[in-house]
């Protein structure tokens, strides 16, 4: 597969992203919240020609994130990692983080806020379609939910192209830049 078959492209490891970024793929987002430790590495890859997505749940790493990246000259797109009942990684729609960390973003010389970003992790466990079904939808309207009053407290938040897909197969919807109904 090249970048010519596929848009973006989610890794779980930045060597993921290099291989990735190794074979022509430009839109890539590391869908792991970053930790200090990997600021250069992410840098260095954002650096060439990959426009690297990077997730936060940490309020304090706008802050050195934004430091790391003025100092190397680039500009670090970072999206809010939400969590919708995995509770594995991010926050909790309704905290205070919540609005915080989008506006400390937003607020940063060296980093675009790219929106929000969930996993239902959750989902695995799952023991009928019908309990798949309900995550999704939960997931679904806590994101739309939060996206809302992020946006009503100031703070834009970008959209993504929405694939609602019927967990029989069916596609019912596909909006682009569109609140699903």
């Amino acid at each position: 597969m090249s970048q010519h078959q596929a848009g973006g492209i989610t890794v779980s490891t930045l060597a993921e992203a290099r291989a990735f970024s190794a074979h022509e793929f430009k839109d890539i987002t590391y869908a792991v919240p970053i930790e200090p430790g990997k600021f250069g590495e992410a840098i260095e890859l954002a650096s060439g020609s990959v426009q690297l997505g990077l997730l936060t749940d940490d309020p304090e790493i706008p802050r050195r994130l934004n430091e790391a990246a003025r100092r190397a000259g680039v500009t670090l797109g970072v999206y809010l990692k939400v969590d919708c009942g995995y509770h594995r990684c991010g926050v909790e729609p309704h905290t205070p983080e919540a609005m915080e960390i989008p506006r400390r973003i937003s607020d940063s010389s060296n980093l675009r806020f790219a929106g929000i970003l969930t996993h239902a992790g959750h989902s695995y466990h799952a023991r009928s379609k019908q309990e798949l079904r309900g995550i999704a939808r939960g997931e679904r309207d806590s994101m739309k939910d939060f996206a809302e009053r992020l946006r009503s407290a100031g703070i834009d938040v970008p959209t993504q192209q929405e694939l609602i897909i019927d967990f029989a197969g069916k596609l019912y919807e596909l909006a682009r830049g569109e609140e699903s109904r």
